[in-house]
């Protein structure tokens, strides 16, 4: 019972001191839409935790425009969730995935990939936009959490807005903490420097 009570105040301390402001956004309420300029996003497939099921009986499509918060920033991004469901998904991207392209253009030169399994690396654009289009087919179900971070590449130069992570980038301030990894090396999130997080992100999963 102590240990019981014991984790749930871990965790209402954690909560209570979240600092950073990564929001959500629902992909679908955004169709078709260039999004505000943003220091960071999760971007979800849907509103609902538990997979979303296309029951429409035909494909839903769906694109959405991103770009960082400077014009002299680029975005990284990495997989929160990915979870696909569709029997025509095999070894490779089927029916049911999701596109990423580098730029404001969709071209077969400037796509950084597709992606329909599973997929914890972080990838990033050589400029300030991207544009990010998925596809479910009849009968899938998805699961699918983007998140990306606007970041420059080096030495932060201004400390009281910038956080320098482990891995060189530098990103906005306000993402520390937030219980997101958006420097993609969890650097952001750490109780010691450069964060100096209340508490580690780890302890929202207990």
């Amino acid at each position: 019972m102590a240990a019981s009570l014991l984790h749930i105040l871990l965790v209402y301390l954690c909560i209570g001191s979240v600092l950073g402001i990564t929001s959500y956004l629902n992909m679908m309420d955004n169709c078709g839409n260039a999004l505000r300029k943003k220091d960071a996003y999760a971007l979800r497939s849907h509103d609902d935790e538990d997979v979303f099921n296309n029951t429409s009986g035909s494909r839903i499509t769906c694109t959405v425009q991103v770009q960082a918060l400077r014009s002299d920033q680029r975005l990284s991004f990495n997989f929160v969730d990915l979870v696909i469901e569709d029997p025509a998904n095999t070894n490779e991207c089927g029916s049911t995935y999701i596109s990423v392209w580098d730029g404001q253009v969709i071209s077969d030169d400037d796509i950084i990939d597709r992606y329909c399994l599973n997929d914890t690396s972080t990838f990033q654009t050589l400029t300030q936009f991207a544009i990010i289009r998925f596809s479910i087919a009849p009968g899938a179900a998805v699961n699918i959490t983007l998140l990306y971070t606007s970041f420059t590449s080096g030495t932060c130069t201004d400390e009281v807005f910038e956080l320098q992570c482990d891995n060189g980038l530098c990103v906005p301030r306000s993402v520390r903490c937030d219980f997101f990894n958006n420097c993609g090396d969890g650097s952001d999130q750490r109780v010691g420097a450069p964060s100096f997080c209340p508490c580690m992100y780890i302890f929202i999963k207990y």
